[in-house]
Parts: structure tokens; C-alpha cells; sequence
């Protein structure tokens, strides 16, 4: 039905449906991927916090999706200095092709902060700020810089901030990033959320057959 959307667990329609929602509902996009012959998907989570995969068709909801990959906001915050890295000698706005794991529906993503520690996080374009673990935060001796309040499943938190002086996603770097601090996920291998304040700065699709994020200079 067109007031209707389906969640697929895959980028294919004989794939289990995982829910189906109203147009209305309000959804937040992950990825997107072409799949066969140039169809796209879009992975998205549901205010419920269910993940699932969208095929592209001609609705007000698919066209938004396609809208926001294409156009995500380029214009940096004033807490963040952006700095698109790539292979010494080339050009500064290539793009970035980085191996992710999928645990469920769930995109990992290893990371770099601050040039020294390495860890693995959720993709999460829900996430307005990044997301790092306790751990993170005692390994690089990060500094508070106050507090801010986050809303969670189970209401509203008051998470410590801190600043990073590097976030590197294979050759892609975003400088002088502010992330919050909190240990939200039961695996201790996931350490937190790749937000949007870092995806912003790039064009990002997901190549879910290969395992791979793509990272496309905007």
C-alpha cells in the first residue's frame, strides 16, 4: 500500500519483512547501496529503533531519503575544523573505501581517534554527536568539557563531553570533533556511535554485498 513502508533485514525483497510502517513515521537514514541492475536501497532505523532496508520507489519518503544522501548538509558546526585526509600525493576529495563488519543489521565500523587508539563503531546517522566508550575516553586522557543531554530508550541522559583531536574512518579524517561519552552497547567489541557530525562531511553509501562504507567527498 502506498501509505505504507517496508523494512527488508536485506537490500532484497525476497528478504524476511522486519516492520512495516506508516508514511508518517519517522525514520532516520543509515546507508544506501545499488543492488543489481542500479537499484537502491537505503538502510534506516524507525523511531522505534528498528533497523531495516527501504527499496527506492516514487514516494514522498523515498524521494527525502535519495534527497538527504545527495545533499547532506556540508556546512561544518562551529565546535568542528574539517579536514578531508587521503594517500599522500593525491588528490584531497577522493573517494574512501573502508571494510565494515555487519553484526545483524547493524554497520561496524573501525575507527582511528586521535591517532592512536583503534576501535569499532556503530554507524548511526540518529546520532547528532559521535559516541565513544569509557575506555576510549581513559585511554586517550580526554578532557570534560561539560555535559549535554542525550534522549535514550529509556529517557533523557546527561552524558560528559570531551574533544577529540582526530576521528580517522580508513583515510578520511574529520579534526577537532566534540563526541560524548557513555558505554551504551552490551558488546563490549561496539564502543560506541559513528554520528552524524563526522558523516556530514561525506557523501556515504554502503556496499552491503562487499562490506564496504563508501566515503565520497561533498
Amino acid at each position: 500500500m502506498g501509505s505504507e513502508i517496508q523494512l527488508f533485514t536485506t537490500p532484497d525483497e525476497s528478504s524476511t519483512i522486519v516492520a512495516t510502517l506508516k508514511s508518517s513515521d519517522e525514520i532516520s537514514p543509515l546507508a544506501d547501496t545499488l543492488v543489481g541492475e542500479n537499484v537502491r536501497w537505503y538502510l534506516v532505523r524507525a523511531k522505534n529503533g528498528t533497523v531495516g532496508w527501504i527499496k527506492q520507489s516514487d514516494t514522498d519518503e523515498s524521494r527525502k531519503l535519495e534527497k538527504f544522501f545527495k545533499a547532506l548538509p556540508a556546512e561544518p558546526s562551529s565546535s568542528i575544523t574539517i579536514a578531508r585526509s587521503s594517500l599522500p600525493g593525491s588528490s584531497a576529495r577522493k573517494t574512501i573505501t573502508v571494510p565494515v563488519g555487519m553484526n545483524g543489521s547493524s554497520v561496524v565500523v573501525p575507527v582511528t581517534l586521535n591517532g592512536v587508539v583503534r576501535a569499532n563503531l556503530a554507524l548511526d546517522t540518529g546520532a547528532t554527536i559521535t559516541v565513544v566508550s569509557r575506555r576510549i575516553a581513559r585511554s586517550l586522557a580526554l578532557s570534560p568539557l561539560g555535559t549535554s543531554k542525550v534522549g535514550t530508550v529509556g529517557g533523557m541522559v546527561t552524558l560528559p563531553l570531551a574533544r577529540l583531536r582526530s576521528l580517522k574512518v580508513g583515510e578520511a579524517e574529520v579534526q577537532d570533533l566534540v563526541v560524548s561519552i557513555h558505554d551504551f552497547s552490551p558488546d563490549p567489541r561496539i564502543e560506541g556511535l559513528l554520528g552524524l557530525d563526522f558523516l556530514k562531511n561525506f557523501h556515504v553509501s554502503l556496499d552491503v554485498r562487499r562490506n564496504l562504507l563508501v566515503l565520497g567527498p561533498r
